[in-house]
């Protein structure tokens, strides 16, 4: 029935913002946990991204954390990465400018390959 697909994906659409709900609510938990936390200048800010949380990070590295479990086509055993400039600030990927989380390794590209007969 037509309807029904309706229905499941209405459904579907609202476990996904439960989620992202229940997700960032976790996450400014942490920050507010994190405000006494003392680190060395420069660093990236604990951050929520849209579907995940990410770390104070020290200026110049990465953080990595578990690719989210509830995306479709990821891969929760992989792990995605943030990197922090020098000066303190999340990347900004160069054709966006806007502050980039890279999920691109949560899809594990063996899972991907179509075999043919």
């Amino acid at each position: 029935m037509p309807g029904n697909s309706t229905v499941g994906s209405t459904l579907l659409e609202e476990e996904f913002r439960r989620i992202l709900m229940e997700r960032e609510q976790e996450c400014m938990k942490l920050k507010a946990a994190n405000t006494t936390l003392a680190l060395p200048e420069p660093y990236c800010r604990l951050t929520f991204d849209g579907w995940s949380c990410w770390p104070n990070t020290p200026a110049g590295s990465t953080a990595y954390i578990p690719c989210p479990d509830f995306i479709t086509g990821f891969d929760a055993s992989l792990m995605a990465h943030k990197h922090c400039e020098l000066n303190g600030t999340w990347f900004r990927h160069p054709e966006s400018n806007q502050i980039w989380s890279n999920y691109t390794t949560c899809v594990n590209m063996q899972d991907l390959s179509v075999s043919y007969p």
